[in-house]
């Protein structure tokens, strides 16, 4: 998320850099989570892209896993689908669907304490029209 440009911002969460220097804008990495029954969103967690102390997405779910009511399920995009976000989920008693995206199809794969089962591949109908 772009922020306003001020310094306390600037110095909170640094610009972004590339081959054509600083952006004037400082960046702030945020992770909402919400609840796919009621749609309520869980209270967000955020710190810096660039700096000393940058945050990554799996990172900031994993303390807002911490915040996720008992036997709640984490459902997690392509981005979410790595070891790490499962582990995490696993170590507090969740159980988890984690999408990852394959050339032709999604692998989905269920992971609890209660229940284990395979990877199931499905095809993706769009696949072919590709």
């Amino acid at each position: 998320m772009r922020l306003p440009h001020c310094e306390e911002l600037v110095e909170a969460y640094p610009p972004t850099r590339n081959q054509h220097g600083a952006s004037h804008r400082p960046w702030l990495r945020l992770l909402l989570a919400h609840d796919l029954y009621t749609g309520l969103a869980l209270r967000p967690e955020w710190g810096a892209v660039n700096g000393s102390q940058p945050v990554s997405e799996q990172g900031l779910l994993e303390k807002a896993l911490e915040r996720l009511p008992i036997l709640a399920a984490v459902v997690g995009d392509a981005n979410f689908g790595v070891f790490s976000v499962a582990y995490a989920a696993e170590q507090l008693g969740h159980p988890v669907v984690l999408l990852g995206p394959t050339r032709n199809g999604a692998i989905s794969a269920g992971v609890g304490r209660r229940q284990r089962r395979q990877p199931r591949w499905r095809e993706n109908p769009l696949a072919r029209t590709r």
